[in-house]
């Protein structure tokens, strides 16, 4: 399997603001096993900067003691939490969080806040994860209409994030199987605020590799007008063809109280029933041409 710095890429700006608070990681923690990661935080004097570097030292440091996925950005939240408690000019800083945790054939995902993790490939794009935000959460309750939400003096704001609480809420996703050629990005909201899903995808199959990706996405969402810091995270999986069951160095989160396990990712799951379909429909339809057929004989 190719090294991580040759299947994985990310790039950050601050755009059209003065101070960066995002972070982003990539890191290979053992034989077999990758994180990548990125953080955007928020909080005045300095405090989102520290907030997202920190998360992601406290993340990276969990895992290396052998914690999940899930356990580790409890951990990173505690981090940011008591760094804020250690500091009054940097209290109320916080995080939001995604990343992916790959250990053989099978990777998951965690998020906190409005961060997002993406799967692509040839037959489209797919967003994994939910947004802990009043728009993603209004939007699924029905509450308010798409125009009430744009409305709303709420519409930017995020219901969860890593840091401000000294307990935390995880949301987990997974684990999912490499058997199939497919790429991930992760960005944050400084992305995909202004760019839709589809031009995303377009700027990642474009691209020469990830690194080109990377940077591709992150320009033109500046050039979208994005007025907020801007990072992306892009990882290659296509020579991929890993066991599905790798030894548990650094175990992968199980899904959490709502989420199912699927050992596929959600675009692959459906093109399983592709052939079955077409086989179907060809039956069905010879079954017709007989009887025609016989009825008019």
């Amino acid at each position: 399997m190719p090294a991580l710095s040759e299947r994985a890429a990310a790039c950050t700006t601050s755009g059209r603001r003065a101070v960066n608070q995002d972070a982003v990681l990539l890191a290979e923690l053992a034989a077999g096993t990758e994180l990548i990661a990125i953080a955007d935080g928020m909080g005045g004097h300095r405090a989102g900067e520290v907030a997202s570097q920190r998360a992601l030292e406290a993340l990276h440091a969990a895992l290396l003691t052998g914690d999940d996925l899930t356990t580790a950005t409890a951990a990173a939240n505690r981090a940011v939490f008591d760094e804020a408690a250690a500091h009054p000019e940097w209290r109320g800083m916080g995080t939001t969080l995604v990343a992916i945790l790959r250990q053989g054939g099978l990777y998951s995902l965690i998020n906190v806040g409005d961060s997002r993790a993406y799967r692509i490939d040839a037959g489209g794009i797919e967003q994994i994860t939910r947004d802990n935000s009043f728009a993603a959460e209004a939007m699924a309750s029905g509450r308010l209409t798409s125009m009430e939400i744009e409305q709303s003096p709420w519409r930017s704001a995020i219901t969860r994030c890593v840091g401000t609480e000294r307990e935390l809420e995880v949301d987990r996703y997974g684990p999912y199987d490499l058997l199939e050629p497919h790429t991930l990005l992760l960005c944050t909201d400084g992305v995909h605020r202004v760019l839709d899903p589809e031009a995303m995808r377009r700027l990642v199959l474009d691209a020469s590799g990830p690194e080109s990706a990377a940077a591709a996405v992150v320009h033109a969402a500046y050039e979208a007008g994005s007025d907020d810091n801007i990072s992306v995270a892009v990882v290659v999986y296509d020579t991929m063809r890993a066991s599905a069951s790798p030894a548990a160095t650094f175990p992968l989160s199980v899904p959490g109280r709502d989420e199912a396990s699927h050992p596929r990712p959600p675009q692959a799951t459906r093109r399983m029933w592709l052939p079955a379909l077409a086989l179907l429909t060809a039956a069905l339809m010879a079954i017709a041409y007989f009887a025609r057929t016989l009825f008019a004989h």
